[in-house]
């Protein structure tokens, strides 16, 4: 998602020339991305060096990300993000790449002074970004906000009679939380970062929107779409002990750990320049999405906490869920988010010249 995002605003701001890379270039989200003559897809395992010194040969900017919940990694390979991670940095350094924008997130271990030190999918990141730093590699790093976009996939609204409900685990109904739209508003700010790499050199930008509750959430999705929302806060046992880690880290002390008098967005976001999506917003624009049943899970009775994607869940849940998914997407399967691992961004030449 968050790749695609930087994709598309590269390819809006008519600047750049693309390098993406994937593990499979026959699926049909990287055959779609290759129709753009600016995009050259590459196929590319992340957890080799030799494949990432090839794919950054030639290259002025990377932009990095990478997927915990890749099956490769979680639950049984933890430790392989952020070895991927420095893989990267290490990549870019021995080519020269000029600037490296990592995708990065809070460290809940040192926010919470090692209270919460098993959000794994947080530290990770922000080792990467700390590693990136020492490496003397020209670097930025954006960590963005929770996704709006989790509303579409992760924990959709469910249809519960003549009402839709939100949920989640762990989540009082009042807790504020900052949030962004990945697909409207992350590659943009990964664009601005590019477009002035003295400016932002070894800085970090909390990419956040919009500061609600689930309960702000309900009210908003039944202001825009004429339905009946409510918030149901999910049993704890419904996540998993990464996202129940994450959960009370967030209970604790919040996404970011910010301070009482940091507003959102917060400073370095308006920094940037760029109008970021509202909440209200983002659901005014997937309107159909939310004012129609058929994104909307149904379950049983027994089983009306529970959340919208495996992912969230402990395994007993996951292959009923999982079949859950597939009726909803018709039968097809899933080709999940880390099938984009990363992209690499080339800038510096005119967009009819060829991509090396």
């Amino acid at each position: 998602m968050q790749g695609g995002s930087v994709v598309n605003a590269l390819l809006a701001s008519k600047r750049y020339n693309i390098r993406a890379a994937t593990r499979n270039p026959s699926s049909e989200r990287a055959k779609e991305l290759a129709k753009n003559e600016e995009v050259q897809v590459v196929q590319t395992d992340a957890a080799k060096k030799e494949d990432l010194t090839r794919l950054f040969q030639g290259a002025d900017y990377v932009f990095g990300v990478t997927n915990f919940f890749d099956p490769d990694i979680f639950p049984d390979n933890i430790p392989e993000e952020e070895r991927r991670g420095k893989l990267m940095i290490d990549a870019a350094k021995d080519v020269g790449i000029k600037f490296f924008v990592w995708s990065s997130l809070p460290n809940a271990a040192k926010v919470s002074n090692g209270k919460h030190n098993k959000v794994y999918h947080f530290d990770g990141k922000n080792n990467v970004a700390q590693y990136a730093l020492m490496s003397g590699l020209p670097c930025a790093f954006i960590e963005p906000a929770v996704f709006m976009e989790n509303y579409l996939s992760y924990y959709p609204p469910r249809k519960d009679g003549d009402e839709y409900i939100i949920t989640s685990p762990l989540t009082p109904g009042d807790a504020k939380r900052e949030y962004v739209s990945i697909n409207s508003d992350f590659g943009r700010a990964a664009v601005v970062l590019m477009d002035d790499p003295k400016k932002w050199q070894g800085r970090t930008v909390r990419l956040a929107s919009d500061l609600i509750s689930q309960n702000d959430a309900a009210a908003i999705f039944s202001k825009v779409t004429g339905k009946r929302f409510k918030y149901v806060e999910a049993a704890a046992h419904y996540a998993n002990e990464e996202l129940a880690a994450m959960f009370n880290y967030f209970n604790d002390h919040g996404y970011y750990g910010r301070k009482p008098d940091e507003t959102v967005p917060f400073t370095e976001t308006k920094e940037l320049g760029i109008k970021l999506t509202s909440f209200e917003e983002w659901v005014k624009e997937h309107m159909d999405d939310f004012s129609t049943s058929a994104r909307c899970f149904s379950y049983p009775e027994d089983e009306r906490l529970q959340i919208g994607s495996s992912m969230f869940m402990n395994k007993s849940y996951r292959e009923k869920v999982n079949r859950s998914l597939d009726l909803l997407r018709g039968g097809q399967e899933s080709e999940g988010d880390g099938s984009l691992l990363l992209f690499s961004m080339f800038g510096g030449e005119p967009l009819a010249e060829s991509i090396a």
